[in-house]
């Protein structure tokens, strides 16, 4: 299992609002490929999969991946810059390229 850090920023009224999710994922399914280790990220963090006490990862939530974060967008994932904060809903409809 590799560990990820994943930034809870979605849900306001969650006890765990802006703390960090640790999410685990089997390294069988990591491939080195972004958007592939994201997505396996993003299905890893659902209670369906590997319940917390918290919130399932949702849009506007942050994963942090290879030194970098990615804000989870409805469509996929986008870079964020330097300490830029998840912006929630509003900036949620980019989608993050392979070569970023």
């Amino acid at each position: 299992m590799k560990t990820f850090e994943v930034e809870k920023w979605m849900h306001e009224d969650d006890p765990m609002w802006g703390t960090i999710r640790e999410v685990d994922v089997p390294e069988a399914e990591l491939d080195g490929e972004l958007l592939n280790d994201l997505g396996r990220i993003w299905h890893w963090g659902q209670n369906d999969f590997q319940p917390k006490e918290n919130y399932s990862l949702s849009v506007g939530d942050v994963i942090r991946y290879e030194g970098e974060r990615y804000l989870i967008c409805s469509m996929g994932f986008r870079r964020l810059d330097g300490d830029e904060k998840s912006k929630g809903m509003v900036e949620t409809s980019f989608r993050v390229e392979a070569n970023v």
